[in-house]
C-alpha cells in the first residue's frame, strides 16, 4: 500500500561512547603583528666585570712649549790654580844678514809657544825675508829660521812659563 504519514519525532537516546580523537589539522596562517608594547622599567644595575687587558702604547705627543727661564743659581766655588801661572816673553833680535835666530827661557820657565817679525814682502825684493822654520827647539827654547834677501834683521819670541 501507500506510504503512511511521518510519525512524531522520537526522545534523544542515551549519549554514546567518546569517539577517537582525530588527525592534527594543518597549521593555520600568521596572524597579524600586534601593537607595541609599553616601555618595561630599568633593570637592576649589573656586576662590575673583569678588567681588560693593557692597551697598546698611544703616539708621541707634541712637544710642549719651552718653560719659563729658571732663578740664577748660586755663585760656583772658586776652581784650583791652573798648572801654568807667571808667564813671560822673552825676545832676541838678530843682527844683519842672520839666518837663525833663538830666543831662551830664564831658568826654572819652559817654552810654551813662540813666533818671529820682521820685514817681509809679498813679491821678491830686495827686502824680503821667507820663513823656513819657526819652532820649539827644546823645552826652553824657541828657534826661527828664515832665507834673508835682506840686510835686515829678525826678532824671535818664546813664551815661557813657570
Amino acid at each position: 500500500g501507500a506510504t503512511g504519514p511521518q510519525g512524531s519525532t522520537g526522545t534523544d537516546g542515551a549519549t554514546g561512547p567518546q569517539g577517537a580523537t582525530g588527525t592534527t589539522g594543518a597549521t593555520g596562517a600568521t596572524g597579524a603583528t600586534g601593537p607595541q608594547g609599553a616601555t618595561g622599567t630599568d633593570g637592576a644595575t649589573g656586576a662590575t666585570g673583569p678588567q681588560g687587558a693593557t692597551g697598546t702604547t698611544g703616539a708621541t705627543g707634541a712637544t710642549g712649549a719651552t718653560g719659563a727661564t729658571g732663578p740664577q743659581g748660586a755663585t760656583g766655588a772658586t776652581g784650583a790654580t791652573g798648572a801654568i801661572s807667571g808667564t813671560t816673553i822673552v825676545t832676541t833680535t838678530t843682527g844683519n844678514n842672520t839666518s837663525t835666530g833663538t830666543a831662551n827661557c830664564p831658568a826654572g820657565m819652559r817654552a810654551t809657544g813662540g813666533g818671529y817679525s820682521g820685514v817681509g814682502s809679498a813679491s821678491q825684493n830686495a827686502d824680503a825675508q821667507y820663513v823656513n822654520g819657526s819652532y820649539p827647539s827644546s823645552g826652553t827654547a824657541w828657534t826661527v829660521t828664515l832665507t834673508a834677501a835682506d840686510n835686515n834683521g829678525f826678532t824671535v819670541y818664546v813664551i815661557c812659563a813657570a
